[in-house]
């Protein structure tokens, strides 16, 4: 599942500055697929842009590089010690892990 949070529409009510916000939950068996979450953020921008005049678009990740990443790199970690490590890659190491 991918969570999108949009706000737009900001405006002034009793002088305060207010927005609309939406919450999109959008549900796929493809587990952290780059494709689908592009895909749905492609789609979002779409509805949008039918709807409001958009001029700019701005987007926050929540940084999930592994998303992005090509599939020989995902789940690879560039430490080299041996124990249980926190991160979801392969690795198994409890040092400070940094995942590619």
């Amino acid at each position: 599942m991918d969570v999108f949070i949009v706000t737009h529409s900001p405006r002034i009510e009793n002088n305060e500055r207010v927005v609309t916000t939406d919450v999109w939950r959008i549900f796929s068996e493809a587990k952290g697929s780059a494709l689908f979450h592009n895909k749905a953020l492609d789609d979002i921008v779409k509805y949008y842009s039918e709807r409001l005049d958009l001029k700019r678009v701005y987007v926050f990740s929540d940084g999930c590089r592994s998303q992005y990443a090509p599939a020989y790199i995902q789940n690879q970690c560039t430490c080299t010690c041996t124990c249980t490590c926190a991160c979801t890659c392969t690795c198994t190491c409890t040092c400070t892990c940094t995942c590619t």
